[in-house]
């Protein structure tokens, strides 16, 4: 494992504060527009892939619209390249959805962060899937 330099740490750890800052706004296109690439690529699991700034607005409207209220990301691991960084972590997810019970998702994801010309960090592709539940 290779030590990841501090300033590509704080620049997803930024990203991932931003991200759960615009989910708990319930601001899809400031989402988009602060955390995505503008030819960004969203993966969500059992669903078609998302691509671009506009279907991937779509996509987080539509999470809202469900009931999405908060996001929580904890960064597992990140390994970066140059100007590419890869990060795993596990997200908690709530949902609110109207008449129904609150409900908390736990998950895990994989991000690439990509940095811009401009020396900006934007996130290039990520996906995310729920953990399946624990019997007991």
């Amino acid at each position: 494992m290779s030590v990841v330099p501090p300033e590509v740490m704080r620049e997803v750890r930024a990203s991932d504060d931003e991200f759960e800052r615009s989910v708990r706004a319930r601001e899809a296109a400031r989402l988009v527009e602060s955390v995505y690439a503008e030819d960004a690529i969203v993966l969500p699991v059992d669903q078609p892939m998302v691509r671009g700034t506009a279907q991937i607005a779509e996509y987080w409207q539509g999470m809202f619209r469900i009931g999405l209220r908060d996001a929580i990301l904890e960064t597992v691991q990140v390994e970066s390249s140059g100007d590419v960084a890869c990060e795993t972590g596990r997200f908690t997810l709530t949902i609110e959805p109207e008449r129904a019970d609150r409900v908390q998702l736990h998950g895990r994801y994989l991000s690439v962060h990509w940095r811009r010309p401009d020396g900006s960090w934007r996130l290039i592709a990520n996906t995310f899937c729920e953990d399946a539940p624990t019997l007991e």
